[in-house]
């Protein structure tokens, strides 16, 4: 099941409408009710996202009711820009029992319709690398304009122990 845990977002790319600029977080007690519904429906994926889920001020406390409401046997994945990752947010999410991040990023450089550029968030792919217990996943959108960029992507991804993954950019009508 995804989850909007904030329609907040610390970025505000040219193409999304997946966020409120400002909006409040979703209140950890109704998040809690709405994993306690989905959990009685037999859900064991949970997709955290916005927004940007970082912004969330009782993430770790949501991830680790996830986890203890399946007894250890569901899924916690989080999915970000990755813009805020610290190593004392890297060690809450450790602590909290996150199974997997997605990093979300659509370039090599940031451009006029989006900073989530892979070379703004490469540092914090290497603290990464070193702090983080559990998977780490980078996942980008070929487009037109940068499909030609996927073998520098993918070069500049090599040496980090990540999974790395694309989807097509759908255009309207399917195509």
């Amino acid at each position: 099941a995804q989850l909007v845990i904030t329609d907040d977002c610390n970025l505000s790319c040219g193409y999304c409408n997946e966020y409120i600029l400002g909006a409040p977080p979703v209140p950890l007690d109704t998040l809690q009710e709405r994993v306690d519904k989905l959990a009685a429906l037999g859900v064991l994926v949970y997709d955290l996202l916005g927004g940007e889920p970082l912004l969330h001020p009782h993430l770790a406390a949501l991830i680790r009711y996830i986890k203890a409401r399946g007894r250890q046997r569901n899924l916690v994945v989080l999915i970000t820009n990755g813009f805020l990752l610290t190593p004392k947010t890297v060690a809450a999410l450790n602590d909290a029992g996150l199974d997997m991040m997605q990093i979300s990023v659509d370039s090599i450089v940031p451009t006029a319709s989006s900073h989530k550029a892979l070379k703004t968030v490469l540092p914090r792919l290497h603290m990464l690398a070193r702090e983080a217990r559990f998977r780490v996943k980078v996942q980008s959108v070929l487009t037109e304009h940068t499909y030609r960029q996927y073998d520098a992507f993918r070069q500049l991804l090599a040496p980090l122990p990540f999974d790395f993954s694309f989807s097509l950019l759908h255009r309207p009508g399917g195509h």
